[in-house]
């Protein structure tokens, strides 16, 4: 099937440029950047160098945008107008251009070697000196019976999903069931589990690990997460106007602390069965065109109306009810009766 791609083109001395619903299936796709020009324009830039704890330039850095603020600016994440990515020259410099006056803009820096970082509230009215450090390192080795296993995915994910989030890591077992997250963001907590798509074969998960990563340079050895089996979820997807599921429609599966998830394609009868679901709270979404998710679903999630929410603890059957209605975002002074599977 045909996979869909946004493509970002990065070069020094131009203007980044985003290519949306990139299909590799239709042949080469023909990308014009624009020089963009250096021009100090007041309170419509932000530069900067990024920095090694030595104070020496960082080449190839990678600069993104995350929020800005001012007379005419007030957004984050895909905003119009405003460079999105940025990369460092040899000398460790930035620019990252609007057509918009700002007054502070906050960004996201990583680089090789180095620890990922935000840096917040940097003013449009002065060039910036950032530094990046070294980071932690997390280790730890998967287990079934007290033997290790190779070659199951392994994942990390900041705590806090504030706006200090520092994002998620994935990695795999080596031959000796030994796994390592590099230059990790310092004095941060985080969760260490095992994920659903590398281990469905056989079951087996190994729950979170909640892991506190003190500072630069030090080492956390988890030792052994032991892998256990996971519960089953079967279930359905019911249309309230009693219409057939559209086929190919998947069910997505998503655990509430981890940054992990898996989709299943629906059956005709908008049926599913999964095995190897961590005994957590996981979320269930659907989506099919001219319905919404019922109030009448007992774990409907409020704060966002998009999925349902619970906590399994054993084999666990489920329905989501759907009905024909436009997406709309939730009341939030309602509160949630509980979360209860119907």
């Amino acid at each position: 099937p045909n996979v869909m791609f946004r493509v970002v083109v990065v070069r020094k001395n131009f203007r980044p440029l985003f290519v949306p619903k990139t299909d590799p299936i239709k042949g080469p796709v023909e990308i014009r950047i624009e020089p963009r020009s250096e021009e100090v324009r007041p309170h419509q830039t932000l530069q900067g160098r990024i920095l090694d704890p030595a104070g020496s330039p960082i080449d190839r850095a990678v600069v993104e945008f995350d929020f800005f603020y001012g007379q005419e600016s007030n957004c984050g994440g895909q905003c119009d107008g405003v460079d999105l990515v940025s990369d460092t020259d040899a000398e460790g410099k930035f620019y990252i251009g609007s057509e918009k006056k700002f007054d502070w803009m906050s960004i996201r820096v990583e680089a090789p070697g180095f620890a990922r970082k935000k840096f917040f509230r940097l003013s449009s009215e002065q060039e910036h000196e950032l530094k990046l450090t070294e980071g932690a390192i997390v280790t730890g080795r998967l287990t079934k019976n007290g033997k290790a296993v190779k070659g199951i995915g392994v994942g990390m994910v900041s705590v806090d999903r504030s706006e200090n989030f520092t994002g998620n890591y994935d990695t795999y077992t080596n031959e000796d069931g030994r796994f390592a997250f590099l230059n990790v963001p310092p004095f941060k907590m985080y969760y260490v589990y095992s994920l659903m798509e590398s281990s469905k074969s056989d079951n087996l998960i190994a729950p979170l690990r909640r892991v506190r990563v003190t500072g630069d340079g030090t080492t956390k050895d988890l030792g052994d997460l032991p892998l256990s089996f996971g519960v089953r979820l079967k279930g359905r997807v019911i249309l309230s106007d009693s219409k057939a599921v559209p086929p190919n429609t998947q069910l997505y599966v998503g655990r509430e602390g981890a940054w992990d998830s898996r989709n299943i394609v629906l059956d005709a009868n908008g049926a599913f069965e999964l095995t190897g679901i961590p005994m957590e709270s996981i979320s269930l979404g659907v989506r099919v065109p001219g319905y919404r998710l019922s109030e009448k679903n007992a774990s409907l999630d409020r704060l966002n109306g998009g999925t349902i929410v619970g906590r399994v603890e054993s084999d666990t059957y489920v329905e989501l009810l759907l009905e024909p209605a436009k997406f709309e975002r939730p009341d939030f002074k309602s509160r949630p009766p509980g979360f209860e599977w119907i």
